[in-house]
């Protein structure tokens, strides 16, 4: 009984092993088809965002920054008072 019990231990960690070792790794050379494919979509965009209606890229990264300055700002600055009145309550109960 412990024979046979040991025997399916043995060949479950042997067949646990072998599936692990059959992942694939992921390589530069891999990824390489997927950042010429992302660079040629990008230069077809930069040739016809005019023509599709889009904005330029420029026009687009101003856009951007000025969406993050008005979503970050309050909120940054909400967390920064909340760190704020924190650090003087440590302060007053420390003292």
């Amino acid at each position: 009984m412990k024979k046979r019990l040991l025997f399916i231990l043995c060949l479950f960690f042997v067949w646990t092993d072998s599936s692990a070792a059959q992942t694939k790794s992921v390589t530069n050379r891999d990824l390489e088809k997927f950042r010429q494919k992302r660079l040629q979509t990008e230069r077809e965009y930069r040739e016809n965002y005019s023509r599709l209606g889009f904005p330029s890229p420029e026009e687009l990264e101003k856009q951007n920054v000025e969406s993050r300055r008005k979503v970050l700002t309050p909120a940054l600055t909400r967390f920064l008072c909340e760190i704020g009145s924190n650090f003087r309550r440590f302060i007053f109960i420390r003292d």
